[in-house]
């Protein structure tokens, strides 16, 4: 049980990870628009 805690936590991490990223990335877009 304690297996299966610790890969969903590794997995809700990455998600974390990869929506920062793909915000970042959006907001780069956004400025590059603009100008």
């Amino acid at each position: 049980m304690s297996e299966l805690k610790t890969t969903y936590k590794k997995l809700m991490n990455l998600l974390k990870y990869l929506n920062n990223k793909s915000d970042r990335f959006e907001k780069k877009k956004l400025k590059t628009q603009k100008k």
